[in-house]
This record gives structure tokens, C-alpha cells and sequence, in this order.
């Protein structure tokens, strides 16, 4: 395995002597290109031949797999948190890190005067989250829920969030299980930590058959960022 990063970097380099290598990298507003040029910007000058080429596209939960399936053709690498045993079929995983679980309070709503929710705060409310069947992370935290706080109502959202599933808690006045990279999404919904030890993972989602370029991209992570945690 350190062989094969091995020589991966050694072929990244030599590959200055070409035009330089472009790494297509999709883009939307739940899975921001932003999150891979941070983990990159120290590596800049030690791999200039690589370049970025950012693709957007929307966060709809009804396209989000036809996107997946479309790794390697308009995009090479997705950054975010990938983890529904649908999308994991069609692509490979890299882990870079996780997010914390937290909850989207609705502004105005009493509680959002809180920096730290309880569980008991959630009494009474309904919390949206992804419904179960997809993501085993969030079936299991499903199940402790049910288990020891049943004064909670869980709301299905289906399998994925989009910006839809954001407006909807927004105004019905509903919760929302989501994260802390997702503060910033919706200027009408706080997000609040929760006195809770859950996490979920995020990383680099990339074909399964990659390219020559976007293999030896994804071994540099590995060698650089991943195995220095």
C-alpha cells in the first residue's frame, strides 16, 4: 500500500513536465467544492500541477443518485457526507473527517436563546431526520432515540436532505436533525449542538473505476492528509 502511494506521488510530479492535471470536483450548496480546497491549500505548492475545475449542480433529493452515477463523466471527486448504502454501491469512500449531529431550531422559537440543547428540550417537538433503511449511522441513532426519549417525534424526510427538506422545517416550525457544516444553509433555522456524542463521516466519494489522474489524486490524500491524523 505504501509502495503504491509511493509511486503515485512520484508520478504526480513528474506530471508537471505536462500541462498539469485537472481534477473535476462537484459542487452544491449541502456539499461545497470548498471543503477539499482547504484540505488542498497546504499541498498547493508541493503538486502545482494539479488544477480544479468546479462543477456545480443542485442538491435534489430525486437527482442526487443520477449525479453519484455520473462520476467520471462530468465530475471526477464529490466532497460531503456520502454515507446511504445506495450511494456507497456506486462509488468509492475516502474518510477525511466527521461532523457533528445537531439540531436546526426554527428562529423565534424559544429555544434558540440556548447555546446547548438537552434532550429533554426535545420533548414534545418533532424532529426531522432521514428515514430509516439507507444509512446504518443514522439507523442505529434512530433506534437509541426511540429507545430512551419516545417523548420525541420522529418526522421522516426520505432518504436525502435538499434545500426543500430546510424550508419545510423552517416553516412548519419543525426541528431538524442536521450538522454542523450545514449552520450556514438556511438564514432562518439556528443550529444548535445537543448534549449527544454523535458523529457522522464525511470524505471524498470518487468512481470505483477512476482514471488515472483522479487514482493517483486520491493516493496523495491518503499519503498527505489522511494518514497524518
Amino acid at each position: 500500500m505504501f509502495a503504491d502511494a509511493e509511486n503515485a506521488i512520484a508520478r504526480a510530479r513528474n506530471a508537471e513536465l505536462s500541462d498539469g492535471i485537472t481534477i473535476r470536483v462537484g459542487s452544491s450548496l449541502l456539499n461545497p467544492s470548498s471543503v477539499l480546497s482547504n484540505l488542498w491549500a497546504p499541498l498547493r505548492e508541493k503538486y502545482p500541477q494539479y488544477k480544479f475545475r468546479i462543477v456545480p449542480y443542485e442538491d435534489r433529493k430525486e437527482q442526487i443518485l443520477s449525479v453519484i452515477g455520473s462520476l467520471g463523466e462530468r465530475m471526477d471527486v464529490l466532497v460531503g457526507c456520502f454515507n446511504s448504502r445506495a450511494m456507497l454501491k456506486m462509488a468509492d469512500y475516502l474518510h477525511l473527517g466527521n461532523y457533528q449531529l445537531c439540531v436546526a431550531v426554527p428562529k423565534g422559537h424559544p429555544l434558540c436563546s440556548k447555546k446547548k440543547l438537552s434532550l429533554q428540550d426535545l420533548h414534545g417537538e418533532r424532529l426531522v431526520m432521514i428515514k430509516s433503511g439507507d444509512t446504518e449511522l443514522l439507523d442505529y441513532f434512530r433506534t437509541i432515540l426511540n429507545m430512551t426519549h419516545p417523548q420525541i417525534m420522529i418526522t421522516d424526510a426520505g432518504y436525502y436532505y435538499d434545500m426543500d427538506t430546510f424550508n419545510m422545517c423552517e416553516q412548519t416550525g419543525m426541528f431538524l436533525l442536521t450538522l454542523d457544516a450545514w449552520s450556514d444553509i438556511h438564514p432562518f433555522l439556528t443550529t444548535l449542538p445537543v448534549q449527544w456524542d454523535y458523529q457522522i463521516p464525511y470524505g471524498i466519494l470518487y468512481p470505483k473505476n477512476p482514471s488515472s489522474d483522479v487514482k493517483n489524486f486520491i493516493e496523495i490524500i491518503k499519503e498527505e492528509i489522511v494518514r497524518e491524523k
